[in-house]
This record gives structure tokens, C-alpha cells and sequence, in this order.
């Protein structure tokens, strides 16, 4: 027997103690206002892991039947402050965080490209050597970033003032090393 879900006027779904048939109840031709209004209610009272999903599942059904903006605005609005939600506030710091890095990397990688260009169109070797070396120690600073994480700033500095000799020793240990410490031992 095949269901069709807008035909059914929703109450003893929006009447459940469980917040997913509450949620389905968008599905049906209930006044989707007042489905909202009732199951926002409802997720405000659940645990921080559980409202976390719940609000999910309330998102992608309203993608459904194209509300999914208008329930994300009111969930974030009324409900929660989805920064301090313990399941979608850390995916959203990181989210936020590997943007940050992502800029920086492609800032530094830009900056180091123009200096080189400078230089070489200067007809200067030092330039030359100097954009060389900057840019061993960008791609070395971003392989340590990869394999152990944030690096110290007194290592950044260390990093870029090491000659070109220096750069090259560490980078070949990076391979093997299992911490920071090999690598610049």
C-alpha cells in the first residue's frame, strides 16, 4: 500500500512524543507554521547531541518541500545558538577554521610569487635566492601543518630564517619524522 503523505492532515503525527514523526508532519497538508512553531518547541527540549540531529532532519525535510532556508534562519534564530550546540558548533569551527588556513596558505603562496617576481624583474640573484628560499619554507611550513598540526610561532620564524641547506635537510626528515623534534634535531 502506497501512502501519499499530502494527503493526510498530519495531527496524529504532530500528536507523537517522538520528534521525527513530528517532523514528517511537514510532509503532510498541516499549516506548516504551526508544525514548526510546534516542533521547534519540541527540539528546544532535547539534549545538545540529540537536538543537533534532530535539527538536521528537520532541515532536510523542509528541503523537501523547499522551506529548508526558512527552518535553518528560524532553528539559528529561536531555537539554538548553533555555535554552542555540541555536535553542529565544533563542524562549524573547523569548517571556519580550515577556511582560515586555507586563506592563509594562499596568501602567503601569492605574497612569496609576487616577491619572487619582484626580484627577478629587479635582476637581482639575492631576490632570486632569498624568493627561494621563502618558498622552500612556505611548502615545508605547510607540509609540518599537514602532518603535526599548528606550528609554534618561534618555529615559523626559525623556518624562514634557515638557509636554503637547512630547508632541504629538514624537509627530507619530515618524511620519517614522528614529531617536530626530529624534524629539527
Amino acid at each position: 500500500m502506497i501512502v501519499n503523505l499530502r494527503e493526510m492532515d498530519g495531527e496524529e503525527l504532530l500528536q507523537s512524543e517522538d520528534w521525527a514523526d513530528n517532523e514528517w508532519t511537514m510532509l503532510t497538508k498541516a499549516d506548516p507554521e504551526r508544525v514548526m512553531r510546534i516542533v521547534l518547541d519540541k527540539l528546544a527540549e532535547l539534549d545538545p547531541n540529540e537536538q543537533g540531529l534532530a535539527s538536521a532532519t528537520f532541515v532536510l525535510i523542509g528541503g523537501i518541500i523547499g522551506m529548508a532556508a526558512e527552518i535553518t534562519r528560524r532553528i539559528q534564530n529561536e531555537m539554538i545558538d548553533v555555535m554552542e550546540n555540541e555536535v553542529l558548533g565544533p563542524a562549524i569551527r573547523q569548517g571556519l577554521e580550515q577556511g582560515r588556513q586555507e586563506g592563509r596558505v594562499e596568501g602567503r603562496v601569492e605574497g612569496r610569487v609576487e616577491g619572487r617576481s619582484e626580484g627577478r624583474s629587479e635582476g637581482r640573484s639575492e631576490g632570486r635566492v632569498e624568493g627561494r628560499s621563502e618558498g622552500m619554507a612556505l611548502l615545508l611550513e605547510t607540509l609540518l601543518e599537514k602532518r603535526f598540526g599548528s606550528l609554534p610561532p618561534m618555529l615559523k620564524e626559525r623556518l624562514f630564517a634557515a638557509p636554503p641547506a637547512a630547508l632541504a635537510t629538514w624537509s627530507l626528515r619530515v618524511l620519517d619524522a614522528s614529531s617536530l623534534e626530529e624534524v629539527f634535531a
